[in-house]
């Protein structure tokens, strides 16, 4: 990650990400297609998601605004449930509410007319958002008034991501949203896999740790794979076409995914797949790094990245509905 997106990015203190006395703080779900995007959070060159979110906020406010996110996804990986929050003041909530702020009447009073506003205020964001780019990349999908104290990042409980591979041949209108290969894969090796990934083990040496970075790599993974052999489990793509002989979807849920981890992971399951990698490999090279007893080096084999084209974050629970 750049320095800037690094620093712009920064929440040190988890403690302090509340929005001050004054303000409300409101949480965006929004999905996207993220083809075209350098991923969800700010970079230099601007195009990103959370650059777009805050040039449409500032445009509306007249000032600077912070959106703080979940996380982040990288480059051309999509999103169905990404969550957000920005902070409104109490004169701009009157103000998208139509209102003006009552300077006769007592502090309670003043608060009731505000509190009165901010469901409506709630809806205008999720109206303002709901086709952000005129191509329909970005949409809101709901918008409410959270706690001061709700962080999009450490309110998580968990966050789960699918991954979707189509076997057979290439097909123009699955690009953008899947891993498309001719070759089939061996299902039953997969699964063998998924089920020795399943569980809590040390999932270092499928991620791509960052300078700085000091994350504990042990983590409690839920792994399913689904063998689809028609369109109608998968609502999201055109009709089924003849050429497809099946699809692959990579279910992954966690309370904390490390760097790139899913995509390594399915690159691990497509090797597998391929025959490249033996499944008694992977179940000696997981024990080794649970045991902390690993002191070679991962065959580049088992730890490529699967393209980010077919990942989607389809989910993030909270305590709250979002």
């Amino acid at each position: 990650m750049p320095p800037y997106q690094r620093t712009r990015n920064a929440v040190p203190n988890p403690s302090k990400s509340s929005c001050r006395l004054d303000h409300y703080r409101f949480a965006l779900c929004l999905a996207y297609d993220g083809t075209t995007y350098k991923g969800f959070q700010s970079q230099n060159h601007g195009n990103t998601i959370q650059d777009v979110l805050e040039a449409r906020l500032q445009s509306m406010l007249k000032r600077d605004v912070r959106v703080l996110g979940w996380g982040r996804t990288d480059a051309g990986v999509h999103a169905n449930g990404a969550v957000c929050t920005v902070d409104l003041s109490q004169d701009e909530v009157l103000r998208f509410s139509g209102k003006q702020r009552d300077t006769t009447g007592t502090d309670d009073e003043e608060l009731s007319v505000i509190d009165s506003c901010l469901e409506r205020v709630a809806k205008l964001l999720c109206t303002t958002f709901q086709n952000i780019r005129r191509d329909g990349s970005i949409v809101a999908r709901s918008c409410r008034l959270v706690p001061r104290n709700f962080d999009a990042r450490f309110s998580c409980l968990w966050k789960r991501y699918i991954y979707t591979i189509a076997c057979g041949k290439k097909s123009p209108l699955l690009s953008r949203y899947t891993w498309q290969m001719e070759t089939m894969l061996d299902y039953p090796k997969i699964q063998t896999v998924v089920s020795m990934l399943n569980g809590r083990h040390n999932f270092g040496w499928l991620s791509k740790v960052l300078p700085g970075d000091a994350l504990d790599p042990i983590r409690t993974l839920t792994l399913e794979v689904k063998k689809i052999l028609s369109h109608d489990s998968l609502p999201l793509f055109p009709p089924s076409d003849s050429n497809i002989v099946f699809f692959i979807q990579v279910t992954a849920v966690s309370d904390f995914f490390l760097y790139r981890m899913v995509r390594r992971i399915v690159g691990l399951l497509v090797a597998v797949g391929k025959g490249h990698v033996d499944p008694s490999l992977v179940a000696s090279c997981l024990k080794d790094h649970d045991d902390d007893k690993f002191s070679g080096v991962v065959p580049k084999v088992m730890v490529n990245a699967a393209p980010p084209n077919g990942l989607s974050l389809d989910h993030i629970q909270y305590d709250i509905s979002i």
